[in-house]
């Protein structure tokens, strides 16, 4: 070491696939600093920004102009994986703000080492002319060290890139700044003497940590960064509108992309429950599951960010004789608001009963169910007055 100055899920196939188990837990890493931006709607971010992880103080002014607090936060999903998240984010238009992290000693005094930075951003509207938008580590003021490295559309550009102090130094991705991007950059500072390798990812994959061959900018002996002890969040120029959010700096990639429990389809939270595995399709149609009956308790949790109804489709014939899968329809606090329930019989029939009464919002009149076969043929339509029914297939199927 040297150191150098809504809404529709789909299940399919509940029984006897091959699959992988998949993120039991979050998957988090070597966090350095986090920010979220979880803050009161439309506040001035330098009047409450104090919260996250890994900060020496609060966010303030590092420039004219103000970012304010959007409500809404980013999302970023790929490959049934969900980035974790906090809530809000940053937006403006002429903004300038700093953050101080808490890392003794700076990023960049001892080297070898890798960090890894990443956030979510877009330009949302206004020109590419004299405009930008992004994050800026400040480094250290000395002879033969860059001034600071900006991850982001730099200066003047149209796509997202990287700027290390001179307009000379800009290198940019074919990915527009008005694309929303999970944007990941990875620095690796080496020793004495040569300068640093800077390799930049425009929206990832989560599974695992990006190849060097995947990336979109690869920058080796891009400058010398050291003395990083701090966070900058820039938007400027004659007419442009952009939004920032889930900004991390770390040590390996999982640090600074942290993904959620389950597997995500159609930006929907599937958990496993009990023994269930599950897995993506390979369409990514649809989330499979496998394993079921292995504890009893074994299923799927669906959690749809705003709930609008959910369905699930159920192959009868991967049911075992005696077999039931049910599905609950659970309200915030994990009361039932109503159940449905397929059986496989020992004839080979299969059974339906469901209720839809207790916690629904409205009165229900009548349950009305339909079944098709394996071709997608319907073979029964029946209507039941009443909030419950039950209604027997075995005849016909």
């Amino acid at each position: 070491m040297f150191t150098r100055p809504n809404n529709v899920a789909r299940l399919s196939r509940l029984a006897g696939l091959a699959a992988a188990v998949v993120s039991a837990a979050p998957a988090f890493g070597q966090l350095i600093a986090y920010d979220g931006f979880p803050y009161p709607a439309y506040a001035p971010l330098n009047a409450v920004g104090n919260g996250g992880t890994g900060w020496a103080g609060a966010w303030n002014a590092s420039g004219p102009g103000i970012w304010s607090i959007n409500p809404v936060g980013s999302t970023y999903n790929a490959g049934g994986f969900s980035l974790v998240r906090a809530g809000g984010r940053i937006f403006g238009n002429l903004a300038n703000s700093q953050r101080t992290m808490s890392v003794t000693p700076p990023l960049g005094n001892v080297v070898p080492q890798t960090i890894w930075v990443s956030f979510i951003a877009q330009q949302t509207s206004g020109s590419v002319a004299e405009t930008w938008l992004g994050v800026k580590l400040p480094c250290t003021v000395g002879a033969g060290i860059n001034s600071f490295l900006f991850l982001g559309k730099p200066y003047n550009d149209a796509s997202w890139g990287t700027d290390a102090g001179s307009l000379a130094s800009h290198r940019l991705t074919n990915v527009p700044a008005t694309t929303k991007a999970f944007y990941v950059a990875r620095i690796d500072l080496r020793t004495n003497g040569s300068l640093d390798d800077v390799r930049v990812w425009i929206n990832p994959g989560l599974a695992t940590a990006p190849t060097n061959a995947s990336a979109n900018l690869t920058l080796p002996n891009y400058g010398n960064f050291e003395g990083i002890t701090k966070v900058l969040t820039e938007v400027g120029g004659p007419h442009i509108d952009g939004n920032i959010d889930e900004i991390r700096v770390g040590r390996d990639f999982r640090s600074v992309a942290p993904i959620r429990d389950g597997i995500f389809q159609s930006g929907i939270q599937h958990e496993p429950l009990g023994g269930a595995q599950l897995t993506l399709s390979a369409d990514a149609g649809r989330v499979e599951v496998s394993n079921l009956g292995s504890t009893g308790n074994d299923g799927v949790r669906i959690v749809p960010d705003s709930h609008g109804g959910s369905g699930v489709a159920i192959l009868a014939s991967d049911l075992p004789s005696g077999a039931s899968i049910t599905v609950r329809d659970t309200n915030w606090d994990g009361q039932d608001m109503s159940f449905s329930s397929i059986t496989r019989l020992e004839n080979g029939g299969i059974r339906f009963m469901g209720n839809y009464q207790e916690g629904m919002p409205l009165q229900v009149t009548s349950v009305h169910v339909r079944a098709y076969d394996a071709s997608g043929t319907l073979v029964s339509d029946t209507t039941t007055q009443g909030s419950s029914a039950t209604v027997d297939l075995s005849p016909i199927m």
